[in-house]
């Protein structure tokens, strides 16, 4: 699936999904700060990492961007990853810390996927 140009742009300098991760949560306006200010403690560097985030930082340098939302895309994407932890034992409380949401969301993400009522865990 294309990427509309607004969140393209970001794409090509942290990658598709950290690209996503920041549409997903910017909400249709993101401030980058100078890479001086771009500390491992920053929203940005949390969600995305140290270094991707860095990369931004000095490409986009106090700019504002307003990348789409994505919504669609993103929660298409966090919804799959989300299922994929799950195949993999990853416990619901540790899959929902990752992605910011609650246990009983991730158990609703779980359960409508088609074969997750067949994964009896055995």
């Amino acid at each position: 699936m294309r990427l509309p140009q607004s969140v393209q742009e970001i794409a090509d300098v942290v990658g598709r999904e950290n690209a996503l991760k920041l549409a997903g949560r910017a909400n249709g306006c993101l401030y980058v700060p100078q890479p001086r200010h771009m500390e491992e403690s920053h929203w940005i560097a949390q969600l995305i990492g140290h270094e991707p985030a860095v990369a931004l930082s000095e490409e986009f340098s106090g700019f504002i961007l307003k990348p789409a939302t994505c919504r669609f895309v993103y929660t298409n994407w966090r919804n799959q990853s989300i299922y994929e932890f799950h195949r993999q034992g990853l416990s619901n409380a540790a899959i929902a810390e990752k992605f910011c949401i609650t246990e009983r969301h991730i158990r609703n993400i779980i359960s409508s996927f088609p074969d997750s009522q067949l994964d009896f865990g055995f």
